[in-house]
């Protein structure tokens, strides 16, 4: 995904921005993980590309599909790649484990710029 992120992101697709820096982040830590920003990214680029045609837009979304497939070709054996519950189920525990996580340097008064201050009340 470098040649994503150095390319000059059109602004019609701005709103796929944080889902890519996010993807890149995940990459070398958690490739499936990595794998659902940038689908999420590729279809939120598909509504905009309807709302927003033009050539830039479409060759920059081509670029996420192409690293997709890609992406898609090294998770061939996870076993969540072809199975929307498995998938569903995989972010799902990602999130909570992302969730526990702050809430834990919540707790411990170590709350910095990379987690959440979750404050629920009643």
């Amino acid at each position: 995904m470098p040649g994503i992120m150095e390319m000059n992101v059109p602004a019609e697709m701005k709103p796929c921005q944080p889902y890519l820096q996010r993807a890149n982040e995940l990459r070398q830590r958690d490739l499936f993980m990595a794998y659902q920003c940038e689908l999420y990214a590729a279809q939120l680029g598909y509504k905009l590309l309807e709302q927003s045609p033009g050539r830039e837009a479409e060759q920059f979304l081509t670029t996420i599909l192409d690293d997709l497939e890609a992406l898609k070709a090294e998770l061939k054996d996870h076993p969540a790649v072809h199975d929307d519950h498995a998938s569903s189920k995989y972010v799902l525990e990602f999130a909570l484990r992302v969730f526990a996580a702050a809430d834990e340097q919540e707790r411990q008064g170590e709350v910095n710029k990379y987690s959440v201050n979750f404050n629920f009340h009643t």
